[in-house]
């Protein structure tokens, strides 16, 4: 019986020994986050039948790799959660984008459509931007644009 004790109370030791000595060698923060000065924020917006048209700009002092946008179609909602669009391009500081807008890789026929992604009209609109860290890592900023929508 006292072996048994013993056998525990060893195994715990050595446990604790090597949690303490783990915890200098594990890194606890990646260090890779967006910067606090992204901001993309959504200057116009309407809804013209079943497609949605808005205006983004880019007001803060870095290049923005690109976007996440979601809509939500709940009255009282705080977040999106339709994903509509993960944009990729460089947007930098100042520039403008109206969407649609016609280009090879998005037909305005078909973008946008947001009967496609929801039942119900949009009620909200959240812009996330995203850069690409040093590791080539895509770093989602915490800082959301969002905007109440009237369809």
């Amino acid at each position: 019986m006292m072996g048994y004790v013993l056998l525990i109370v060893i195994a715990v030791a050595i446990s604790g020994l090597v949690y303490s000595w783990m915890r200098f060698w594990v890194p606890t923060d990646d260090g890779a986050e967006c910067p606090d000065s992204v901001v993309i924020v959504v200057k116009n917006l309407n809804c013209e039948g079943d497609s949605l048209n808005l205006t983004l700009e880019n007001k803060g002092l870095f290049t923005i790799d690109g976007f996440i946008l979601r809509v939500n179609n709940r009255s009282e909602s705080q977040i999106g959660i339709y994903k509509i669009e993960d944009y990729v391009g460089d947007i930098r500081p100042g520039d403008v984008l109206d969407f649609p807008e016609s280009s090879a890789n998005y037909p305005v026929d078909d973008y946008y459509t947001i009967s496609d992604f929801m039942g119900g009209e949009p009620t909200l609109v959240d812009v996330q931007p995203w850069i690409i860290g040093e590791d080539a890592q895509k770093l989602y900023c915490e800082r959301v644009s969002s905007q109440s929508l009237d369809c």
